[in-house]
């Protein structure tokens, strides 16, 4: 069951990863999320602190 679940998802999901990391304005968006995440995680511990 969980191996049909996993192909259904590939045949579904993958056209659409695909087209977003060939984006190269999705990638700058995700890349740029990826570098403040940690900047962001500090800051909202000082915050709370």
């Amino acid at each position: 069951m969980f191996n049909k679940l996993t192909s259904i998802l590939e045949k579904v999901l993958m056209p659409i990863t695909d087209y977003m990391n060939n984006n190269k304005y999705i990638c700058a968006i995700r890349d740029s999320f990826t570098m403040m995440m940690p900047m962001i995680i500090i800051g909202i511990i000082c915050f709370i602190i």
